[in-house]
């Protein structure tokens, strides 16, 4: 057993416990003030990374200050620390969601950082109580605080980033030859909302929905929902089997209907190129073959596929069962 903490004025645990409401608002000025600067001001620094900046520096420093602030003497129970810090993170969601600075598809990505990273830096503080408890210094804490977050600030334009190309493939299979499937492939009229596919990205998180896609010489122009507008470049077209395309992100303004801080044309995810193949089955249908590449280069790209195969995936599935709706309804 070590020394007990010191009495100090002001630093007490049933001081914290009196001045719960001001710690809550400590913590909420602390993480907002993070996550303001790493996309307000640090974005200078570290370019196209702010977003991931953002998300693994704000839980592990909001971690970290919430065991300072709320458990300075390692006396609290558990539920003591991580309850209010659940709450302060789900307020600043609700705040930032109504003020339109974040979407559900930002915040849901973030949530298993906040699983994982929020945990680590109570740990983290717990560590450094320890070793400083039997000289308690407040400023020592109080000056890891404000510390912590400019780590990574400094490291992060250091660190190797691994580009990966990644794959999305979804298929349908459609009971008509591919000649009848072909013209619905290349311009897609209109999608009406009887017509579209339930999704968990579409319906819940709110994603943009493709609208529309028509050709006009060797350029595919797309709409969709939440004012999304880009091109796709056509590189290869042979009638009945194949069409392959480069995406162009011409209306970067636009780009923001999927997320203020998700750019699919920018250093960190680049939306490269697609295709669809149709293939003749024996038994007189066809199968159809949409395909998306992407390149993604973070330091945390392993923990980002899943989400990439997720909303692409959904967005694949919805067009697919469009066109074979449309197909098999004889709609021209």
């Amino acid at each position: 057993m070590g020394d007990p903490a010191p009495n100090l004025p002001g630093t007490s645990a049933p001081h914290f416990r009196r001045h719960w409401a001001l710690n809550l608002a400590i913590l909420c000025v602390y993480a907002l003030t993070i996550y303001g600067a790493g996309f307000f001001f640090f974005d200078n620094w570290v370019g196209d990374l702010a977003g991931v900046y953002v998300t693994l520096t704000v839980p592990l420093s909001f971690g970290f200050t919430g065991q300072v602030v709320l458990d300075p003497y390692q006396r609290a129970r558990r539920r003591d620390v991580y309850f209010p810090l659940a709450a302060v993170l789900a307020f600043i969601a609700i705040v930032l969601l109504l003020m339109e600075v974040e979407t559900l598809v930002c915040l849901v990505i973030a949530v298993p950082f906040l699983l994982m990273l929020v945990p680590s830096g109570v740990i983290l503080a717990q560590v450094v109580q320890r070793l400083v408890k039997k000289r308690f210094l407040p400023g020592t804490l109080y000056s890891t605080v404000l510390i912590l977050p400019l780590l990574p600030l400094v490291l992060t334009p250091l660190v190797p980033l691994p580009a990966e190309i990644v794959t999305v493939r979804e298929t349908v299979v459609i009971d008509a030859p591919a000649r009848a499937i072909w013209e619905h492939t290349v311009n897609i009229a209109e999608i009406q909302p009887e017509e579209r596919l339930w999704t968990f990205s579409h319906n819940l998180l709110r994603s943009p929905k493709a609208r529309d896609a028509q050709v006009t010489g060797t350029t595919r122009h797309l709409r969709w929902t939440k004012g999304v507008r880009f091109r796709e470049e056509i590189t290869r077209a042979e009638p009945y089997r194949l069409l392959e395309w480069d995406f162009v992100f011409h209306d970067k303004d636009s780009l923001h209907g999927f997320d203020l801080h998700i750019d699919p044309d920018s250093e960190t995810l680049t939306l490269l190129d697609g295709r669809y193949e149709l293939i003749p089955l024996p038994d007189g249908r066809t199968q159809l073959v949409l395909e998306s590449r992407y390149r993604l280069s973070t330091p945390v790209n392993r923990a980002l596929k899943p989400w990439g195969a997720f909303f692409l995936g959904d967005f694949q599935r919805s067009v697919l069962h469009v066109i074979r709706l449309r197909v098999e309804g004889g709609r021209g």
